[in-house]
């Protein structure tokens, strides 16, 4: 199962897309699930986000946003004004002389305790007794390092945070 598992050799489609509709996407997946667990969504980005065209794989991004959201969400305590937060930090880097690309900062934070432990390990470490969300977790990591990308978890006193770190080649649309 690990060989099936072990999709480096999974081709990414690229495309044009609009980040900005990658991230209503995102959000509107979860939204269902997080009126079950009566768990808050909230998102910030920059007005620029939904002016940003990139080149990549846009269903793979929403796949891993949506998975990495989901879980925060599926690990939060319903308690009154528990919210799971969404923000993206795009900074942009001039590569010669007409070439950009945006780094992307996908911060999804929710209150302790968090994830279990466990599953941050399966998120890294497949092991033949791993659960579904600790293979949805597994998988989402090796698509995001596919995409030349990072993911951490980062553990904090009163919350936790999923911290994914993409780039893709920017697309300049004139003003016209």
């Amino acid at each position: 199962m690990e060989s099936w598992i072990g999709i480096s050799y999974m081709e990414m489609n690229s495309c044009e897309f609009n980040l900005g509709e990658v991230v209503t996407v995102v959000i509107n997946q979860v939204m269902i699930l997080s009126q079950e667990r009566k768990v808050q969504v909230t998102w910030d980005s920059p007005v620029e986000v939904s002016q940003l065209y990139l080149i990549g794989d846009n269903l793979r991004l929403q796949q891993v946003l949506s998975d990495f959201l989901t879980t925060a969400i599926l690990f939060t305590l319903p308690f009154e004004d528990s919210s799971v937060h969404f923000r993206v930090i795009p900074r942009k880097e001039r590569i010669g002389t007409k070439m950009h690309v945006m780094h992307l900062e996908f911060r999804i934070t929710h209150p302790a305790p968090g994830v279990p432990d466990e599953l941050i390990q399966h998120m890294f470490h497949y092991r033949q007794s791993i659960s579904r969300e600790g293979l949805g977790l597994y998988i989402s990591q090796k698509l995001v390092k596919i995409m030349n990308g990072t993911v951490q978890y980062l553990r904090e006193a009163e919350r936790s945070s999923f911290i994914i770190l993409v780039e893709f080649p920017l697309i300049e649309k004139s003003k016209d």
